[in-house]
């Protein structure tokens, strides 16, 4: 039992950095059991319950529809057609597949903006008239933007 807590306080003493006593108490909050593994190199924080983001402060969103950029069958960037409440046309300098967060609203890049309109976020709204409407009552707004990692 006790090479088990010794194996156990280890892997938190790597993990931390710091020294770490060998003792129960310390052992109840290890990080790592001997069962676990460590942190993989594929998570960009090292923890798989972190949900890692970068804030990009306030950015130009806009919104639009099928109707306004559609012409015959509604294809994206990314080679799909676009979901309302899900599909975003993002500037150049973000691939696509990057999920981005605007007001809470989880969203994925799958569409890219016009090379005039390179730099701003646009929201894709849908498919009826009533959506349009929706986009043109949107307008053009700052918003906080956040990319998921």
């Amino acid at each position: 039992m006790r090479s088990i807590l010794f194996i156990s306080l280890i892997l938190v003493s790597l993990h931390t950095g710091s020294a770490v006593p060998i003792g129960g108490v310390v052992a109840e909050k290890a990080v790592f059991s001997p069962s676990d593994t460590p942190p993989s190199t594929a998570d960009p924080c090292g923890l798989s319950v972190v949900y890692c983001q970068e804030e990009l402060g306030k950015q130009i969103t806009t919104a639009y529809t099928a109707i306004e950029t559609c012409k015959g069958k509604c294809i994206n960037a990314s080679g799909k057609a676009p979901i309302k409440g899900q599909s975003i046309a993002c500037p150049r300098a973000y691939p696509l597949g990057t999920k981005v967060k605007i007001d809470g609203q989880k969203y994925i890049c799958d569409d890219r903006t016009a090379k005039w309109a390179d730099g701003r976020w646009d929201i894709f709204y849908g498919y009826s008239e009533s959506d349009y409407q929706e986009a043109i009552k949107y307008g053009k707004q700052l918003k906080e933007v956040i990319i998921q990692l």
